[in-house]
């Protein structure tokens, strides 16, 4: 009733009886997270527009500063000239919702179309200087009619830590397929193995792009080699060499998970062998 009447005042003041309620616990939050499906639903409904949104999270940052505030930002459909929600300085996080999978493997969902989405993310974090976080949705939901395959789960992981994604969040709990319980829980335990190696000291991107459908980061890891995340965004296997890398002639590879290959010819040059949708994490030591 109070958001009816008041629209983006009464949301601010729910939520900061919201926050209210949990002063006894604060010194154990880290921050807030408000997931809005911002659009014309809003604001035939509630009488909050589009704009008024980007004051609304300004006032709850400025009514708890001392912790994170972000909001669910968008999602892998947005265009390339939409412009992203709310405003400057009234997040300190980027969000990416990665909407499920149809049974048209090349149309709604499809690695390709969230691999825009992770660029476009990348851009914004690069732009504002602030982390990155996608969703990876898990369970039908709005059009989609199917949960991804486990490798499309982890190819979007790998897709997401090649366009410097900070972290991911699961929605909406545990899928029905057993495989990719266990696929979830694997791939972020490769995602948490390679953000761990880009906080070290001296560890720095050296390239990052794309051979074929074939997408791949490059990194020194700090301690004297390097770490290569690759994925497949083909719905077909994929072999590739990678252009314009420094020689890692000597260098001995580890995979650390995933599925595929990686060669080092005599030269020195890496080349790239994926399955279906495949991805995978190497080090090169």
């Amino acid at each position: 009733g109070a958001i009816k009447q008041n629209g983006i005042t009464g949301l601010v003041e729910q939520r900061k009886g919201f926050i209210d309620e949990f002063a006894a616990f604060k010194k154990d939050i880290v921050g807030w997270y408000y997931v809005d499906e911002i659009g014309p639903f809003w604001e035939k409904k509630f009488n909050i527009r589009l704009e008024d949104f980007a004051k609304g999270y300004r006032a709850m940052k400025d009514y708890d500063p001392g912790r994170l505030h972000f909001i669910n930002w968008n999602w892998t459909g947005i265009s390339e000239n939409m412009p992203w929600y709310a405003e400057k300085d009234a997040t300190d996080l980027y969000s990416l919702d990665c909407y499920p999978y149809s049974n048209n493997l090349y149309g709604y969902g499809a690695l390709a179309v969230f691999e825009r989405g992770a660029q476009l993310l990348y851009d914004r974090v690069c732009e504002q200087r602030l982390p990155g976080i996608m969703w990876l949705q898990t369970y039908n939901y709005q059009e989609g009619t199917r949960e991804p395959m486990p490798v499309e789960y982890r190819n979007n992981v790998c897709i997401g830590l090649i366009n410097r994604v900070s972290g991911f969040m699961s929605f909406i709990g545990r899928p029905e397929n057993k495989d990719l319980w266990d696929e979830m829980g694997s791939s972020y335990a490769l995602a948490l193995k390679w953000l761990e190696m880009t906080a070290r000291p001296g560890a720095e991107e050296v390239r990052s792009g794309k051979q074929g459908c074939i997408s791949y980061a490059l990194w020194k890891d700090g301690r004297g080699g390097y770490a290569l995340v690759a994925a497949n965004t083909l719905y077909a296997p994929q072999k590739e060499a990678l252009s314009g890398l420094p020689s890692l002639r000597g260098f001995a590879v580890e995979k650390v998970g995933g599925e595929g290959g990686l060669t080092v010819g005599a030269d020195g040059a890496a080349t790239v062998s994926l399955p279906t949708a495949g991805s995978a994490i190497w080090w090169i030591r």
